[in-house]
């Protein structure tokens, strides 16, 4: 009989990991945001270049939408208030409400919320864009119209007080879109049949929003469209070796299926026995607490018992 002292090593539980993956990921959304161009007069060259594609495309609903929007003080002030708390309300909502029911589609949903978001940013640093209501008194700046209902100016969505923390020339694309789509996307292939109308009825309701409080073209739109199927099409199964399942692998980010995965494992290998954290390891009684060693060498049982083994086993001798 061989006394094995365990070799362990520290584990982040995976909810704190993914705490700290968001937390990053939030970070590096306000920080692009900052770091983008903020010259105004390239932005509102670039969004007079949009405005003239979509009217050869005879798309340019913005105008209409935005005058209609800003005539109605009710429909002003809830489509303001949309814009600033949905976005960052129903989005983590979803994460966490997918998180609780179903570990292993949260996995891919994390993954294409982060390549969406991270292909948002992109598009602010190198395209960025003016949006309608910085176009010089053609459009109305709903949020700044209605801003003594809220706790908004006339920087966007960003509190009084804060707006040099915000980028107003990220209109291309737009996340507010890219994170509605993904929303949309989420509740259709993870919740219930009745859930599936209000996922979609919100997307359709953000793209209404953000055009109608002249934050965005509907050019904007499509490309925020154009992120969230980035991110999708990037964790299918079928390309998940090109997608963000390899860097996950390169970074050690613990995905859900193998914290779950646990429980349907056959019997460890040699190599495993020594490295096996002690959750995933089976076969012996609860009502008995081990030492912080093992012990093998007797298999006379026909059972194997790994190293740091969280309980007590009983071996024939």
């Amino acid at each position: 009989m061989t006394l094995v002292w365990p070799r362990t090593r520290p584990r982040i539980p995976f909810g704190v990991q993914q705490l700290i993956l968001l937390g990053l990921l939030y970070v590096g959304y306000t920080g692009s945001r900052t770091l983008a161009n903020d010259d105004p007069t390239q932005a509102r060259r670039r969004a007079t270049e949009l405005l003239t594609s979509e009217r050869w495309l005879h798309i340019d609903v913005e105008s209409r939408l935005n005058h209609w929007v800003s005539g109605d003080l009710a429909v002003a002030i809830a489509m303001s208030y949309w814009y600033s708390v949905l976005h960052y309300v129903v989005t983590p909502a979803v994460l966490v409400s997918l998180y609780r029911r179903d570990r292993h589609q949260f996995g891919r949903a994390r993954n294409a919320l982060i390549i969406a978001t991270l292909t948002g940013l992109i598009g602010f640093l190198v395209f960025p864009t003016a949006p309608p209501r910085l176009m010089h008194g053609a459009y109305v700046d709903t949020l700044a119209q209605v801003s003594q209902y809220g706790w908004w100016s006339s920087h966007a969505s960003a509190p009084a007080g804060l707006g040099g923390l915000t980028n107003e020339l990220a209109a291309m694309p737009s996340l507010h879109v890219g994170w509605a789509v993904w929303v949309a996307w989420t509740v259709w292939t993870t919740g219930k049949l009745s859930y599936r109308f209000v996922g979609v009825s919100y997307a359709i309701g953000t793209d209404l929003v953000v055009l109608g409080t002249g934050n965005h073209w509907i050019l904007d739109v499509l490309a925020g469209t154009g992120t969230a199927a980035v991110g999708i099409l990037m964790t299918s199964p079928s390309r998940s070796q090109f997608g963000f399942s390899a860097i996950a692998s390169t970074l050690r980010i613990d995905r859900p299926e193998d914290v779950t995965r646990s429980s349907a494992r056959g019997p460890l290998t040699s190599d495993e026995m020594d490295v096996a954290p002690a959750e995933e390891l089976r076969g012996c009684s609860r009502n008995h607490r081990a030492p912080p060693f093992a012990v093998v060498g007797d298999t006379s049982s026909g059972r194997r018992t790994p190293t740091g083994s969280a309980c007590a086993v009983e071996e024939k001798t």
